[in-house]
């Protein structure tokens, strides 16, 4: 699947969020399931994608590894 197409889809799974920034970390704008494991996957790809992290609660529901890394990654 073209990791755009979820901009057309209404019943995603957390999978094929996970399977779309994985192929383009840019497809988080169009992810519904925004789960700290996606969030932080996306903006392995392309760390642009954390302008689309809106919606996504990774401060209350990320471990501390993780926030770690997402601050690594973005400055």
């Amino acid at each position: 699947m073209n990791p755009f197409e979820l901009m057309f889809k209404y019943n995603q799974t957390e999978q094929e969020c996970l399977q779309s920034v994985k192929i383009n970390g840019l497809a988080l704008q169009f992810v519904l399931h925004k789960t700290p494991e996606i969030v932080l996957e996306a903006v392995r790809q392309n760390p642009k994608a954390k302008q689309f992290m809106f919606g996504s609660c990774f401060d209350q529901k990320a471990t501390a590894d993780q926030k770690k890394e997402l601050n690594n990654l973005i400055n």
